[in-house]
């Protein structure tokens, strides 16, 4: 009976803490959208309901992955900290928005992004070089990496059964890559996303082109 009562409060916990999270990226992202919308003159209303949705999308994953992070009982404190900087190294690197949250609209804003630099080109260079917008090169890249569909036999072999990116466990008939420098497996989305814009592996910073 204490065992529910301990799952019971756990889970109302953690579900407190999504929803505060979803609650303030709701209110930061409906704010963001509105200045977006204001001076890009796409719409406040548009910008608003936009910046809202993805706020809150976005604070939710984040929550939820730092939550998988900190009540893993397997995990030491050393290899906490570590993920959680892999996840904040994420956010920053847009990997929420445009990987597993948003997949369908991941071209579009590259594009978008990269048409902002045409806009701009005539003023100077816009992005650093670490953090410019996706090129073609950089796509292709990516996509020549070594990609497999995992089965109920690979998906739970090797010393990590859970994407060291989105932390979810890996299943059969998901798509992955193992990069061929450092061997670690990554969900295709995830770590195609992180690649656009970052690249190394984000376990242990090693160049992958």
């Amino acid at each position: 009976m204490l065992d529910v009562a301990t799952r019971a409060a756990g889970g109302l916990a953690r579900s407190l803490v999504v929803a505060a999270f979803g609650a303030a990226g709701t209110v930061i992202g409906g704010m963001l959208g509105l200045l977006w919308g204001f001076v890009n003159e796409d719409g406040l209303l548009q910008g608003v309901v936009v910046g809202a949705v993805t706020g809150a999308l976005v604070s939710v994953e984040l929550a939820d992955s730092l939550l998988r992070i900190w009540t893993c009982g397997d995990c030491s404190m050393d290899e906490r900290i570590k993920r959680t900087r892999l996840v904040l190294r994420s956010v920053a690197a847009g990997r929420l928005l445009r990987g597993s949250v948003f997949p369908a609209i991941s071209g579009a804003l590259d594009s978008q992004i990269e048409a902002l630099q045409q806009h701009h080109s005539s003023r100077g260079d816009l992005f650093e070089p670490s953090s410019g917008p996706v090129t073609a090169a950089r796509r292709a890249a990516v996509e020549s990496l070594p990609a497999t569909v995992l089965t109920k036999e690979t998906a739970g072999a090797g010393q990590h059964t859970t994407c060291p990116i989105c932390l979810h466990e890996f299943q059969a008939g998901e798509s992955s890559r193992r990069l061929p420098a450092c061997g670690h497996v990554f969900h295709l989305a995830c770590i195609d996303s992180w690649l656009l814009w970052k690249p190394h592996c984000p376990m242990c910073r090693h160049a992958v082109y």
